[in-house]
C-alpha cells in the first residue's frame, strides 16, 4: 500500500532572550505552537488549532540526540496553552550557556516517561488521552540559532465503524462495536516507532455522539497500530455479528481508517473501507463483513456448517453457484421461481455461455479456460491455443487458495466447500434419511445423522439450476464439493440424493447447485 506521509507540523517557537551564547544566562525558551492541518481527535470537524488549556511536556538535552540522558536541559516542563494564545511553562525553560547542541522532544497529552526507548503505552477508552502526540527536533540546534520548530505526529491509529442498522431490528436497538486487537504497546519516543505487546482481546469502541449521513451509528476509538487485525464484532439488540476482513484492517501510526457496515438481520454487508492521515485520504480495497455461523462435528474433527450458503436457516435452499464462481447469477430479492428474469450482471441464466472460466465469445464445454487439465480421458476442458493444450494442471480449489471457493468468498477464512472425499465419510458414517416437511418449514430433504457421535445436520432438497428454471426443487439435493471429476473435468464432483438414494457423482461445472461450507 502506497505509504501516505503525516506533513502536519507544529511550530515551537524556542526564544533566547539573549544572543550571547558565552553569557552565564543563555535565555530563557519561550513557546508558540500551533497543529497546521494536524487534527487532533479531541477537536471538533477540522479544526486545527491547539485549543485554550491543552498542555505539551517540552524535554530538552545536550551529549547525543539519539540518547536521552537521565540529567537533562528541560526536563518535561508542562506548558499550557492560555487565553491569548501563549503558551505559559510551568516553571522556566533555559538554553545551558556555551556552544552545546540542543535536542527537543515534545510529548501530548502531557505523562511520565520512564523510558524514552520504550515509553509503556496502554489504551484508555478516552480517546482524547489516548491520542498520542510526539514532536522531535534533533538537528542540534545551539543557543541564538532561532527558532526551534517541532513537528508533531500521531503515534497511534484512529479506527471508526460506521454502521447502519436496517429497520428488522425496529427503532432503536442497542448497538455496540469491539474490535480484536492488542491494546498495548512500547513507544520509542525519538524514533516514534510503537512495538504492540500483549495478547489480542475484544476492544471496545466508544460511541460517537452522531453518526454521518447514510448510517444509524457511528463508533470511533484510538487504536494501537499493528498488523494482524481482522475481526470487528457487532452485537445489534444481543445478536452478534462479525466483520472478517480478507486482508489485515488497515492501523498505521497518524492513519484514521473507516469502516461503513451495513446490518440485516441474518447478515452485515460492507459498505466501504477507507485509510486516511487524519484529515483526508484515499479509498481502499476492503474485506467481506459476514455473520456468524453454527456448525456441528459429525465425529471426524470436521464442522459441517448447519445451512447453504446464502441461507439464514437450515431448512432455506440458500443461493446456486456454477462450480467456481463465488456469486450466484440471480438478483436477490427476486423470485427464484421459473421463469426468472432478474440477473446479475445482465447473464440470462446457468450455462457454458455465462460459465465462470468461460473463453470470452465462446460458449461450449471445451473452451473452459481454469481448471483444466489433460488426463487422456475427457474430451471437454480442452483449450486450444494454435494446436498447443493450456492447461493449468489445477484439479481443485485448494490449488488456488479457495480463490474461486464461494464458501470461503461469502463465509470467509476457515470456511471451505468439502472435498469428494470429506462428503464420502459422510455417506459411509452417517445414516440418511428422506424427510418431509423438516422442523415445520413445508421442506423436504435429507437428515444425516452421525453413527459415530449421533449429531445431524439436514440438507434440503434444493434442486438444481439450469439456464433461468429449477430442476428437481423439493425432489432432489445436488451438492458441490471442490473436486473436479477426473474422468472427465468438465464436470466437477458432486453429492446427490432424492427420496429413495444418495450417491458421488458428477455434474457439469456450469450448473447451479448448493453449497454446504465446512470448517476445521
Amino acid at each position: 500500500m502506497k505509504k501516505i506521509t503525516l506533513i502536519s507540523i507544529v511550530a515551537v517557537i524556542l526564544l533566547a532572550c539573549t544572543k550571547d551564547p558565552a553569557s552565564s544566562d543563555a535565555g530563557s525558551i519561550t513557546v508558540t505552537a500551533n497543529i497546521g492541518p494536524l487534527t487532533k481527535v479531541a477537536t471538533t470537524g477540522a479544526a486545527s488549532n491547539f485549543e485554550e488549556g491543552d498542555a505539551i511536556a517540552v524535554y530538552a538535552w545536550t551529549g547525543c540526540a539519539g540518547e536521552i540522558p537521565a540529567t537533562r536541559v528541560v526536563d518535561g516542563v508542562v506548558n499550557t496553552l492560555g487565553s491569548d494564545g501563549k503558551w505559559i511553562p510551568a516553571s522556566p525553560m533555559c538554553w545551558t550557556p556555551g556552544t552545546h547542541a540542543h535536542y527537543f522532544l515534545g510529548v501530548s497529552p502531557v505523562h511520565a516517561i520512564s523510558d524514552f526507548t520504550a515509553d509503556a503505552y496502554a489504551l484508555s477508552g478516552d480517546s482524547a488521552v489516548d491520542d498520542l502526540l510526539l514532536a522531535r527536533n534533533l538537528d542540534g540546534l545551539k543557543p541564538g540559532s532561532g527558532a526551534v520548530a517541532l513537528a508533531f505526529s500521531h503515534a497511534m491509529a484512529r479506527l471508526t465503524v460506521n454502521v447502519k442498522v436496517r429497520t428488522e431490528f425496529g427503532a432503536s436497538p442497542a448497538v455496540s462495536v469491539s474490535v480484536s486487537a492488542k491494546s498495548g504497546a512500547t513507544v520509542n519516543c525519538l524514533t516514534g516507532a510503537v512495538t504492540p505487546t500483549g495478547t489480542a482481546s475484544a476492544v471496545s469502541l466508544p460511541a460517537a455522539a452522531s453518526a454521518p449521513s447514510g448510517y444509524t451509528h457511528s463508533f470511533s476509538g484510538i487504536q494501537v497500530p499493528q498488523g494482524g487485525v481482522k475481526t470487528i464484532t457487532l452485537t445489534v439488540a444481543g445478536k452478534e455479528f462479525v466483520y472478517e476482513a480478507g486482508e489485515d484492517i488497515p492501523l498505521q501510526s497518524g492513519h484514521h481508517t473507516t469502516l461503513g457496515l451495513l446490518v440485516g438481520k441474518n447478515k452485515i454487508e460492507l459498505s466501504g473501507v477507507t485509510v486516511a492521515e487524519w484529515t483526508a485520504g484515499a479509498s481502499l480495497p476492503g474485506g467481506k463483513a459476514l455473520v456468524q455461523h453454527d456448525y456441528v462435528d459429525m465425529g471426524n474433527g470436521l464442522k459441517w456448517a448447519t445451512c447453504n450458503v446464502g441461507a439464514d436457516n437450515p431448512w432455506d435452499y440458500g443461493d446456486y453457484f456454477d462450480w467456481g464462481a463465488t456469486v450466484p447469477y440471480y438478483q436477490t430479492g427476486y423470485s427464484q421461481e421459473s421463469p426468472c428474469t432478474h440477473w446479475i450482471d445482465g447473464k440470462s441464466g446457468y450455462n457454458w455461455a455465462n460459465y465462470s472460466f468461460m473463453e470470452a465469445g465462446q460458449s461450449s464445454w471445451n473452451r473452459i479456460t481454469k481448471y483444466t487439465f489433460a488426463d487422456g480421458q475427457t474430451n471437454g476442458t480442452w483449450w486450444y491455443d494454435g494446436d498447443t493444450f493450456v492447461g493449468d494442471g489445477k484439479t481443485s480449489f485448494a490449488d488456488y487458495d479457495y480463490a474461486d471457493d464461494a464458501a470461503r468468498a461469502n463465509w470467509g477464512a476457515g470456511w471451505r466447500t468439502p472435498t469428494d472425499a470429506e462428503w464420502t465419510w459422510l455417506l459411509e458414517n452417517c445414516t440418511w434419511t428422506w424427510t418431509t416437511n423438516y422442523n415445520g418449514s413445508g421442506v423436504n430433504g435429507m437428515l444425516v445423522t452421525s453413527t459415530v457421535n449421533g449429531k445431524q445436520i439436514f440438507l434440503p432438497a434444493a434442486g438444481y439450476r439450469g439456464n433461468d428454471y429449477h430442476n428437481y426443487t423439493g425432489d432432489r439435493g445436488f451438492y458441490w464439493s471442490s473436486s473436479l471429476n477426473v474422468v472427465g473435468s468438465d464436470f466437477a464432483c458432486e453429492l446427490f440424493f432424492r427420496w429413495d438414494g444418495f450417491d458421488m457423482g458428477g455434474e457439469h461445472r456450469d450448473y447451479g447447485q448448493s453449497v454446504r461450507p465446512v470448517t476445521e
